[in-house]
C-alpha cells in the first residue's frame, strides 16, 4: 500500500496550487484586460471595421465607423454574413480575401465594390488579418470609402485627357498655320523677286528705248550747227535724261553719296563705255577736266592704287 502524504507534504501541494490558482487568475485578468483594451480601440477606430468568424462569416462585431460609413447597425448586422446582407457585390470577394489571409495572414489596401444600407455601390480599400478571438479564428477587416477620391481622381484624369486633347487639337492648327504662312511667305518671296526681275526689265527697257531711239537724235544734234545757247540747252537735256532714266545712276547715289552730280554723270558715261575724249564732248569740258573726275570717283570709291578697272567695276555696282 502506498504511504499516505504526510501533513508536510499536503500543506505544500495545497500551496503549489493555490500558486498555479493565482496564476492563472492572472492570466485571465490580464487577458480580459488585454481584450477590454482591444475592443475599446476597436470600438473607437475612426476607420470602419467589422470582425466576423472564419469558419462561415458570420458577423460578431462593428463599430461605430463601419455603422456611419455603411449604414448597416449591431441589430442589422450581427449574426448574418456578408453575403446574405447584400454587402459584397460579388461573392467571389469573401474567397479572394479567404485565400489572400489563409497565404499570408493579413493583407492590406485590397480595392473591392461594397453595397452600403441604401443600395448604393462605394469602392472601399479593404485591409484583413486573422486574430483569435476565445479560441476561435476571426477575420477583423478595415474598410475605408475611397469612393470620392475615385471620383475625383477620375474626374481629373478625364480633364487631363480633355486638355491634352485640346493641346492635340492647338498643336494641330498651329502646325496646319505654320505651313499656310510658309506658303504665303514663299508666294509673297515670288511675287517680289518677280516685281524686281520686271522693275529692272522695265528700266533697262526705258534706257534701252532712250539710247536707241533719243540719244541718236541728241547726237545728230550736236552735230548740227547750233548757237552756244542751243547747245548748252541740249547738253542739260542729255544730262537730266540720263539721270532720269539710269537705274545705275540712282544706285551708285544712294550708294556713294560722296560722289558729286557731275561725278556721278561720268561715272554713267564711263559705265556706258565712253571714252574720256568722248566724255568730254558730251560735258562740253576738257579731257583734262574729265580726267580729274575719274581720278576723284577712284578715290572716293576706294580704287586708288589698285589695278581695278572703273568701267568694270562701275558695272558691278
Amino acid at each position: 500500500m502506498a504511504a499516505k502524504p504526510t501533513c508536510q507534504e499536503l500543506e505544500q501541494k495545497v500551496d503549489a496550487l493555490s500558486k498555479e490558482l493565482a496564476r492563472c487568475k492572472g492570466s485571465e485578468l490580464a487577458l480580459r484586460e488585454s481584450e477590454d483594451m482591444f475592443l475599446k480601440a476597436f470600438r473607437s477606430s475612426p476607420a470602419a471595421k467589422v470582425i466576423t468568424r472564419l469558419a462561415d462569416g458570420t458577423i460578431i462585431k462593428i463599430n461605430e465607423s463601419f455603422t456611419r460609413s455603411t449604414g448597416y447597425s449591431e441589430e442589422t448586422s450581427l449574426g448574418r454574413t456578408s453575403i446574405d446582407m447584400g454587402f459584397w457585390t460579388m461573392p467571389e470577394d469573401r474567397r479572394k480575401v479567404i485565400e489572400k489571409l489563409k497565404k499570408r495572414g493579413s493583407f492590406r489596401d485590397l480595392e473591392l465594390r461594397f453595397r452600403n444600407k441604401a443600395g448604393k455601390i462605394r469602392l472601399g480599400l479593404v485591409s484583413c488579418e486573422l486574430i483569435t478571438i476565445n479560441g476561435e479564428q476571426c477575420i477583423i477587416t478595415a474598410i475605408e470609402d475611397i469612393t470620392a477620391r475615385k471620383q475625383t481622381e477620375e474626374a481629373l484624369k478625364k480633364a487631363v485627357e480633355e486638355l491634352e486633347r485640346r493641346v492635340e487639337e492647338r498643336t494641330l492648327e498651329l502646325q496646319i498655320k505654320t505651313v499656310e504662312l510658309q506658303e504665303v511667305n514663299s508666294a509673297l518671296r515670288i511675287l517680289i523677286r518677280r516685281r524686281d526681275t520686271d522693275k529692272k526689265d522695265f528700266e533697262k527697257k526705258v534706257l534701252s528705248n532712250v539710247k536707241e531711239l533719243v540719244q541718236p537724235h541728241i547726237n545728230k544734234l550736236k552735230k548740227s550747227r547750233l548757237n552756244e545757247n542751243q547747245m548748252m540747252y541740249l547738253k542739260i537735256l542729255e544730262s537730266n535724261l540720263s539721270d532720269i532714266v539710269s537705274p545705275f545712276v540712282h544706285q551708285l547715289s544712294s550708294r556713294y553719296a560722296v560722289l558729286t552730280p557731275t561725278e556721278i554723270q561720268v561715272a554713267q558715261l564711263v559705265k556706258e563705255g565712253m571714252t574720256t575724249k568722248e566724255i568730254a564732248e558730251v560735258m562740253g569740258s576738257s579731257k583734262r577736266t574729265v580726267e580729274s573726275h575719274r581720278d576723284k570717283i577712284r578715290v572716293r570709291l576706294g580704287l586708288k592704287n589698285k589695278k581695278t578697272n572703273l568701267r568694270s567695276y562701275l558695272s558691278t555696282i
